[in-house]
């Protein structure tokens, strides 16, 4: 829906559009909001965005809320009481502009396009012996249907969930001061849930625990090939594996067949669809699908004939895939390594025997890893975005954290899983790509004016590949590398899944797809079942799934962002717990941006004992301070840290 409404605000050709998408256009249409021409295009004064009000109020009272246009930032509209249609926090709706009201461009709300579904999440704070419910966002207070005396019950800090609509409260996750309640609120925040269905799952548990070999005769059997899996010590859902025929040259990529176990349209499959993704918390993850399939029959396990969706990729002395296969098969991995093994054995460890056979054509394989890494960065880009890791104790309260280093043997397993994505991409010429916008002359102006304010002074060229190179390689020798880019990753456009292909910036690659991960990324598990569909030569399933791919992309896209944002905000809330019983502490960190509208500043803290914890300075009007550069180097002490916003405030040590 949002995509095919940013389509309509700048125009877009009727016969470019699907049977779904041309009666919403034609509902718009009736409405006298969209021209009836064969190039659509929302009148002019009409602006399409986000419906935003903070504050839930009483049965016949109206409050003020924002339109906040998509794709822009820092500019919204007024929505007068008696404006808003009744849109609900987070809908996406249209509004019509109708001028300046209290001081301020102001729209008026014309048409709910869809529900948020977000939840309103509140907090019981007791002041002056009264209850009140508190915003879990934004601290303001909320107005509910609730009396004084339900209120009291509740146990002050209790959290709680309340539906939008009439303000009634209709759950209650639990209190602050048990770090058990930030799941909840993350996970309930966009509306996710660890439990599967009883239907899901008896449909997971009635595919069984084993594979029947003598069922499929039909699959290319690999059962004889070394295949390994290489994954974090702690995971349980192995995707890939991969093995390589050195004398050949030919690499194996052989993925988990999850398609082969989820049915299209069944209960499984409509809610991995509503997923989307896996969801990855510190002391636990949140599968996509049924642990019954994730953790065992889809989960490509050692010393177990597991089925598989494979690429033969066969390279040239000049590291081109000069041919490649695709075909559905069985495999039988040999051995289930981790990261930091394999490290091991590349950097002089003693093998035992199981190793020793591996390595005979492991080694080789990571000579070839390094090899097309090197060739794939002439194009493309390596950023410095080191991953924090998050270490819990039982009570779920933040023990430690580790900056995760990227590795030869991370290099391998990704320079392998590309190979397999870009081969899946030169399947279609639509469905569902993963796709990086090459960032805009004005963006990139931008970024080297921020840069020039910090000392990283660089010229552009007519090439935006070779402009980012100097700004790498001049970052490196002033000793800010990974600083600068973390502002490159900011400055550009985010990744996405498209129907069309525009290539992928990043990665420097023409035509690029998600393959590898189908128990835990809905968009490969969908592009699966595309990919069969065209090796089987089945026109009707291409057609009907094509068409739903298109639908498909921009929801993916989104459910993606989601998700990123719950581990991000469970990590905010570690943190938070862990300052909040650390008042005085004094810490090391950087200044990474300002916070305009508070007049603050946010620090990023890069200490032995916490590292990517991010906090908030702010400057108080009237008291001398000294302005601070980007990046600077400072010594903080914990002020407070709230266990409601998660927000942790410092002060100049």
């Amino acid at each position: 829906m949002k995509d095919l409404l940013q389509k309509l605000s700048v125009g877009v050709p009727s016969a470019s559009l699907d049977k779904r998408e041309l009666k919403l256009a034609h509902t718009l249409i009736k409405a006298k909001l969209l021209s009836d021409r064969p190039l659509l295009r929302l009148e002019g004064d009409l602006i399409v965005g986000a419906y935003l009000q903070s504050k839930v109020v009483k049965k016949g009272k109206k409050s003020a809320g924002y339109l906040q246009p998509l794709g822009a930032k820092g500019r919204d509209y007024l929505v007068q009481p008696g404006d808003s249609l009744n849109a609900a926090h987070r809908d996406l709706v249209i509004g019509r502009t109708i001028g300046v009201r209290r001081g301020r461009a102001a729209a008026k709300i014309v048409y709910i396009a869809e529900e948020s579904g977000e939840k309103l999440i509140g907090y019981v704070n007791v002041i002056n012996n009264r209850a009140v419910l508190f915003d879990i966002n934004s601290a303001l207070p909320i107005e509910i249907n609730v009396k004084q005396k339900a209120l009291k019950e509740l146990q002050e800090g209790a959290v709680v969930l309340i539906d939008r609509k009439d303000g009634e409260i209709t759950e209650v996750l639990g209190v602050l001061s048990d770090p058990k309640v930030d799941e909840a609120i993350v996970l309930a925040r966009y509306n996710r849930a660890d439990r599967f269905s009883a239907e899901q799952i008896m449909e997971a548990k009635a595919r069984g625990d084993e594979v029947d070999l003598s069922l499929y005769p039909d699959r290319v059997d690999l059962t004889n090939l070394a295949f390994i899996t290489i994954d974090p010590i702690d995971a349980k859902d192995f995707d890939d594996s991969i093995y390589y025929d050195v004398e050949k040259r030919v690499l194996y990529v052989a993925i988990a067949d999850v398609t082969a176990y989820v049915d299209e349209f069944s209960e499984i499959d409509k809610e991995a669809k509503k997923r989307g993704f896996s969801i990855y918390l510190p002391h636990k993850s949140i599968p996509m699908l049924p642990r019954e399939l994730s953790e065992n029959l889809c989960s490509l396990q050692p010393n177990v004939v597991r089925l598989a969706f494979t690429f033969r990729l066969e390279l040239d002395e000049n590291l081109n895939v000069k041919q490649y296969d695709l075909y559905e098969s069985a495999i039988k991995s040999v051995r289930r390594y981790h990261y930091d093994r394999i490290d091991e054995l590349m950097d002089g460890a003693k093998p035992d025997e199981g190793d020793r056979v591996v390595m005979r054509w492991l080694s080789p394989l990571k000579d070839l890893a390094v090899a097309l890494r090197r060739k794939r960065l002439k194009r493309g880009f390596s950023f410095s975005n080191p991953e924090i890791k998050l270490t819990l104790d039982q009570d779920l309260r933040l023990e430690k954290t580790i900056k995760a280093k990227e590795t030869i043997s991370h290099q391998l397993i990704e320079e392998c899983m590309l190979l397999a994505n870009c081969a899946a991409a030169d399947y279609f010429r639509f469905g569902i790509f993963r796709t990086h916008e090459t960032p805009s002359d004005r963006s990139l102006d931008d970024l080297l004016n921020d840069l020039s304010e910090i000392g990283v002074i660089v010229k552009k060229t007519k090439s935006v590949h070779s402009t980012v190179d100097a700004i790498q390689k001049r970052a490196a020798e002033l000793g800010v590398g990974e600083q600068v880019d973390r502002m490159l990753i900011r400055s550009l456009k985010r990744a996405q899944y498209t129907y069309d292909n525009i290539g992928h910036f990043g990665l420097g690659f023409d035509k690029y797809a998600h393959f590898t991960s189908p128990i835990r990324r809905y968009s490969d598990l969908a592009l699966h079942r595309f990919l069969k569909a065209i090796i089987h030569n089945d026109a009707k399933g291409k057609e009907r799934i094509v068409s739903g791919l298109q639908r498909l992309a921009p929801i993916i896209t989104l459910l993606e962002s989601e998700t990123a944002q719950i581990e991000w905000q469970y990590a905010d809330r570690a943190y938070a717990r862990w300052a909040a019983e650390r008042v005085g502490l004094i810490l090391e960190g950087e200044v990474v941006e300002e916070e305009g509208k508070r007049g603050g500043l946010i620090i990023l803290i890069d200490d032995p004992l916490i590292q990517g914890m991010r906090a908030y300075m702010p400057i108080y009007r009237g008291r001398f301070f000294e302005r601070m550069r980007k990046f600077e180097r400072v010594k903080v002490s914990i002020a407070s840290a709230s266990l409601a916003t998660a927000r942790i405030i410092v002060n100049l040590a």
